[in-house]
């Protein structure tokens, strides 16, 4: 049966300890304030008065003495609980001579903590004192005051006992270490912009410390910080008091987008514009986000899409401004550089007829045009009429542009028959043959020009009389140039097969 007793006395010293070591239980540091007035015995005064006051917890398990008051002998036998309790242990015992004053309270402080000075778990516990007179030979007497440690304060004023009047016990716990917390009125800025951090951390911190996450710090409660550089910050906030501190991290919790500076440029339909041309001009925004535009020409404003047309003259001034809506796009607006409209100026271009034949003043780009609209094929630098009409020539430059000829009205009165320095060419409106006679005997040579001046024929004469076959040229006015002795005398021939 002493053996049973015994393991199960070893298991509960387990269990209290246990009860003790748990983590998992809160243990709440704060301040006992316990103070009693001790009245003498039945009126007796007599020496060696003592007296002790310490904690347990609510298994009657010693915690720690706080006060202790014997003789100079040093003799625990008169506080007889006490010594059962606490085994004589006296940590943070107030020692001293025996008590002979019963006018000063018996005060004690204690601040949560065993022997160990470990704080001990929340829970139920007991103030104990003992106070012996005579040297404990009569008997001794003794009360226990229970409160709650906790989060909680505590104050009681228990009732008056015969040799124990206005005892008086407070718990304040202490303050609990902060929770840190913190938002911030936007997490999401353009590059050089402010944002306000609010703590929000509980158990009322005394000091604070910010951590912007870019290199910059603040020990403000309520801090407004810039953010110089484009990136992602982390955020952290330390809260501190006298219980502790705590740290509430944010991760990647601040963007900050970068500046951007719009701008806009125009660009022209043509590089090189005709006199009359209609020409678009398109504005190309860079960071404009969805722009609205508005076009000006001499300072006027004429129009708010993303192109302008118009036909322009030589030398308008042309500008485009753009207001951007894109995120951080600083400043808001964005003029293009004056665009000075070039108008080509066209080479004027006149016609003349000499002996049945039109001649222009360009020497290419023709196009012949009668009344009944363009004439094919003829494309030349001259261009002989085979009708009365009126006749006129659009000439197209080497950069497109084109110029109206004044009108000749043409009248045509036939072919007629050469006949130079006694050499004949006939007929001159003919099929394919053409025949050339002289008079006298001639050595001379024949070539055969188009009417853009491009020889497509050469042959000889060495007599009085050649027929030349143009049957293979295609219908048209061709000359004839006939050299003899250094002389040249030219003919004009009509080809219609």
């Amino acid at each position: 049966m002493k053996r049973n007793l015994l393991k199960i006395s070893a298991i509960a010293i387990v269990m209290i300890a246990l009860s003790f070591l748990n983590p998992a239980k809160a243990q709440t540091p704060g301040t006992l304030t316990f103070s009693v007035n001790l009245t003498s015995h039945n009126g007796s005064y007599g020496l060696d008065h003592y007296c002790a006051i310490w904690l347990e917890n609510s298994s009657n398990t010693f915690v720690k003495t706080k006060l202790k008051r014997a003789d100079g002998h040093g003799t625990n036998s008169h506080l007889l609980v006490w010594k059962a309790s606490s085994a004589s242990n006296v940590v943070d015992a107030t020692t001293g001579a025996s008590l002979t004053n019963y006018t000063t309270p018996m005060t004690i402080s204690w601040n949560g903590t065993d022997v160990a000075g470990n704080v001990v778990p929340d829970g139920t516990y007991n103030v104990r004192v003992e106070f012996t007179w005579q040297h404990g030979t009569t008997s001794t007497t003794n009360t226990t005051v229970s409160f709650t440690k906790g989060p909680a304060s505590v104050h009681l004023t228990p009732a008056n006992q015969t040799e124990y009047t206005n005892m008086v016990l407070d718990w304040i716990p202490a303050a609990a270490a902060p929770v840190a917390a913190f938002a911030a009125n936007t997490t999401n800025i353009c590059q050089n912009g402010n944002i306000s951090f609010t703590d929000q951390s509980t158990n009322t911190p005394t000091s604070w410390a910010w951590n912007f996450g870019d290199g910059q710090t603040s020990t403000v409660q309520n801090p407004t910080h810039t953010y110089a550089a484009a990136g992602t910050y982390t955020v952290a906030l330390t809260a501190t008091n006298a219980s502790g501190n705590n740290t509430s991290t944010q991760t990647n919790y601040i963007t900050v987008n970068p500046t951007l500076v719009p701008s806009v440029v125009v660009n022209p339909s043509a590089a090189t514009v005709c006199p009359g041309t209609t020409v678009v001009l398109t504005a190309v925004p860079t960071n404009g986000g969805t722009p609205t535009y508005s076009w000006s020409v001499d300072g006027s404003v004429v129009g708010t899409n993303n192109t302008y047309s118009a036909v322009f003259t030589n030398g308008q001034a042309v500008v485009c401004t753009m207001t951007s809506n894109a995120t951080c796009a600083n400043p808001t607006t964005a003029t293009s550089a004056t665009f000075n409209t070039g108008v080509y100026t066209v080479a004027p271009v006149t016609i003349t007829e000499a002996t049945g034949t039109l001649n222009s003043t360009a020497t290419t780009g023709n196009q012949w045009y009668d009344a009944n609209g363009i004439i094919v094929a003829a494309t030349g630098a001259a261009y002989t009429p085979t009708a009365s009409g009126n006749y006129y020539s659009i000439v197209t430059d080497v950069n497109g542009c084109t110029a109206t000829s004044n009108t000749i009205a043409f009248t045509y009165s036939g072919i007629v028959e050469n006949t130079v320095n006694t050499i004949n060419v006939y007929p001159n409106l003919t099929t394919g043959i053409v025949n050339i006679e002289s008079k006298n005997t001639i050595n001379a040579s024949v070539q055969v020009i188009n009417i853009v001046g491009d020889k497509v024929l050469d042959s000889k004469i060495n007599g009085t009389s050649k027929k030349l076959d143009l049957s293979k040229l295609p219908n048209g006015v061709y000359f004839l140039n006939i050299s003899d002795d250094n002389k040249v005398s030219k003919y004009k021939v009509v080809l219609e097969k």
